[in-house]
């Protein structure tokens, strides 16, 4: 997303408001990714996808602890320090 995008640098500790449609359209995405290790200790995504393939945390309808899933977030990322997050904001 570009800046200015929904959720856009949120994963950076760096979130901005969306101003118009145009400002959702990918152009660069370096906004949105960092080391897991550097991933902000407030940032919990909705779900998070492992090098292994696997979806952790559910879909969207999927209803959850977010305390717990805070908890579980938070040891997967333990795992994977010098991996890259990508933040993506998507629907299906």
């Amino acid at each position: 997303m570009e800046p200015g995008g929904q959720w856009d640098g949120e994963i950076r500790g760096e979130a901005t408001v969306a101003r118009r449609w145009s400002d959702l359209v990918p152009d660069d995405i370096s906004r949105n990714m960092v080391l897991v290790r550097e991933v902000p200790a407030g940032f919990v995504p909705w779900a998070v996808l492992t090098p292994d393939g696997n979806w952790h945390g559910g879909g969207g309808d999927a209803e959850k602890d977010m305390g717990a899933w805070t908890a579980e977030q938070a040891n997967i990322l333990h795992k994977y320090p010098d991996y890259l997050a990508i933040s993506v904001h998507f629907h299906h």
